[in-house]
């Protein structure tokens, strides 16, 4: 498991001070989004990162017919017998909260940096709009996994109050108190911010020369 190194140490802040360093954060997360094992015990080699994810959702959707199990692959996805899992350190329900809260944390600390990272301005600009953008997309995921879509077609009307996730959009630790759920609006507006502010940093970065060579 690719370890990161958390902002309350020296390595950690010492990461955060130039953008040249603080890409191999965002690098790290990355890796990390292919990589298996974020669950801790039952069905692991069915959770190998984002692929997994996806492959996931895509059988949970109303225009996909599995057939017959097969050899098990993806089937309890498909057939929504995976909510008694919820609440288990293992199989999909785990994988996917434990993997988009730790590359949420890691974005934070990116982002918590972004006023006194040292570098060019588009340099800092490619480095913290990329830490938006994994931010956004990890709430997007945990969002659509772990709360009702906001718009419900059978009474043509949206339901932002209902739960969320929690959102954490400071550097946090092993000692950081839980939060509770986030209405829907909240979540989704959080998603909304930081993918405008990963547009205009993106922008900005485009004559960076740290994905160069």
């Amino acid at each position: 498991m690719l370890e990161f190194n958390p902002t309350d140490s020296g390595s950690g802040e010492e990461l955060m001070k130039e953008a040249s360093t603080a890409i191999t954060s965002i690098n790290g997360i990355y890796r990390s989004m292919w990589t298996a094992g974020w669950s801790t015990s039952g069905n692991t080699h069915q959770c190998f990162g984002v692929a997994a994810y996806n492959l996931a959702q895509d059988v949970m959707g109303d225009d996909l017919i599995m057939q017959s199990q097969g050899n098990g692959w993806f089937w309890y996805d498909h057939v929504y017998n995976v909510k008694n899992q919820y609440m288990s350190s293992a199989f999909r329900s785990y994988d996917v909260w434990y993997a988009n809260y730790k590359w949420i944390a890691n974005a934070n600390n990116v982002i918590a940096a972004k006023e006194t990272m040292g570098g060019s301005a588009a340099d800092v600009s490619y480095v913290v709009g990329q830490a938006y953008a994994i931010r956004a997309l990890s709430y997007l995921s945990l969002a659509t996994w772990f709360a009702r879509a906001p718009y419900n077609p059978m009474t043509d009307k949206y339901r932002w109050s209902d739960p969320g996730v929690p959102v954490y959009t400071d550097p946090t630790s092993i000692s950081t108190e839980g939060k509770p759920r986030e209405n829907l609006e909240v979540v989704y507006k959080q998603i909304d911010s930081d993918i405008d502010s990963a547009i205009v940093r993106l922008a900005k970065g485009e004559a960076s020369t740290l994905n160069k060579g």
